[in-house]
């Protein structure tokens, strides 16, 4: 089940691979490549020098051409675990829920899903949550009858009808009313929808994969969002690291920005970074993640007035980055402090880290919730206030 040929994979958008294993047939969906692996100790020193974009690769990958969406790159440890979680779970027909800040790719890789599925021959109908009024989200997802409402002249099918047969991506679901998520809790159940002032329900063929920002945990116990329905949506969980848990995996990226934006914009000259303008990329904490590397690398090629990305065309809040390190050695003794007053200082740092996801801050620190949540009650730190 899990083990796809290579035809079948070409069905799927991606590239032969002569390793049938799980992770090798993700990595082709993926398309990782470019720089190479950064997991050397020679990394930060590399993105001292001058770093050179390979030569038309993006021309030499049939891949980019056919599925540019998919361009998802990554070759540290953890999008390793992301992918081999993907090709585990995406010929199956299970629930799959990605978690992840703003920018971090978790459409890319609900599309990836999509294509490595027995449904990727049908459509990917995706909805932002976020994006649609309350009132009208049912009518979005469930469709109307004829004479519903107001303006309603003609019967409608809702994208849950509309994704029959393909992936029903549900992104920013955490954003949902509590009274919708009934409704929706329902529709999975039962695998029928009933559009808005109709008295008949229609069936749909549909796989659901859902996005969020939030701690859906917390949102839970904050009784913001259903407990029954958040494990009907969580069967597999993929977490999608933020961009400064994944460093090594920043020149990479930032290379292939680089080559898009300069074969898009006309801008072919452009062919690396800068010693300076590489290693500023390494330091800065991308709270945008992704999507902030692209942004910046488009900025970049605009402005630049040679072959190579000085540490000047990059956006200014890269250029006036400091990184604030966290200092865990006193020099003199007016500097020493308590262990207590070090570790309330290192907690409040993970929680900035990871945007007050005490769940995330809890993982990393390994410690479960409950004991966080009493250290952070006994030292009154701040970090005591933050919420997702």
């Amino acid at each position: 089940m899990l083990n796809s040929s290579a035809s079948e994979l070409k069905g799927a958008g991606v590239r032969a691979v002569t390793d049938d294993s799980p992770l090798e047939a993700v990595r082709g969906i993926f398309a990782v490549r470019g720089t190479g692996s950064h997991e050397s100790e020679s990394s930060r020193t590399f993105a001292c020098a001058p770093t050179e974009r390979p030569s038309s690769s993006l021309d030499a990958d049939p891949l980019a051409k056919m599925h540019p969406e998919l361009l998802l790159r990554g070759s540290s440890r953890a999008m390793t675990r992301v992918f081999d979680v993907v090709a585990r779970v995406a010929p199956s027909d299970a629930s799959v829920l990605i978690c992840g800040e703003t920018g971090t790719g978790k459409e890319l890789i609900a599309r990836a899903i999509h294509n490595l599925s027995r449904h990727r021959e049908g459509p990917f109908v995706a909805l932002n949550c976020a994006a649609v009024h309350p009132n009208l989200l049912e009518s979005e997802l469930f469709g109307h009858a004829k004479g519903a409402f107001t303006d309603a002249k003609v019967a409608r099918p809702g994208l849950f009808k509309q994704a029959s047969g393909g992936t029903l991506f549900l992104d920013e679901l955490g954003e949902m009313p509590i009274e919708m998520q009934a409704k929706l809790l329902r529709a999975l159940q039962e695998r029928k929808v009933r559009p808005v002032g109709s008295d008949e329900e229609v069936d749909f063929d549909a796989r659901i994969v859902s996005a969020t920002n939030r701690d859906l945990e917390e949102e839970v116990v904050r009784k913001r969002f259903r407990e029954d329905l958040y494990y009907r949506i969580n069967v597999v969980k993929v977490e999608l690291p933020p961009l400064r848990e994944r460093a090594t995996d920043v020149l990479e990226l930032a290379h292939h920005f680089l080559e898009v934006a300069a074969m898009r914009d006309g801008h072919a000259a452009v062919r690396r970074l800068s010693g300076p303008a590489a290693e500023r990329l390494m330091q800065y904490n991308w709270p945008g993640n992704v999507r902030e590397l692209e942004n910046s690398l488009e900025r970049a090629v605009a402005m630049c007035c040679d072959d190579e990305i000085a540490l000047e065309d990059l956006p200014d809040r890269l250029r006036k980055y400091r990184s604030e390190a966290l200092p865990v050695a006193a020099q003199t003794s007016e500097e020493v402090v308590t262990l207590d007053e070090l570790e309330r200082r290192y907690i409040d740092r993970v929680l900035k880290i990871v945007s007050g996801n005490k769940s995330r801050a809890a993982e990393l620190l390994g410690l479960d919730r409950r004991t966080l949540y009493r250290k952070l009650a006994r030292s009154s730190s701040p970090g005591a206030e933050l919420t997702m």
